[in-house]
């Protein structure tokens, strides 16, 4: 799957569905904690999109902290853009 023309919204979205919370704003950076497994995910909002080398790398860590696989991320992300405004390249 292609992680271009990801939304920030729909990344969030699908952060918080796993059960991460927003704990920190600092300028454009958001920081998502998973209180579970002690995992956070910084990701910057820089306009509407978020680069694909970071929704890249919300992906391995998710994957790696057994919170959601790889293929599942996929699916949900496309599944969680779909039915809102946001939308992922495929």
């Amino acid at each position: 799957m292609s992680y271009r023309n990801v939304k920030f919204r729909t990344l969030s979205k699908l952060l918080e569905k796993h059960g991460f919370t927003l704990r920190t704003i600092k300028g454009s950076h958001r920081l998502f904690t998973h209180d579970q497994t002690k995992t956070t995910v910084m990701l910057p909002e820089h306009g509407a999109e978020v680069k694909p080398a970071f929704v890249a790398a919300t992906a391995r860590t998710l994957d790696a902290k057994g919170i959601l696989d790889r293929e599942k991320f996929d699916d949900e992300l496309s599944a969680v853009s779909h039915n809102g405004k946001s939308r992922a390249a495929s």
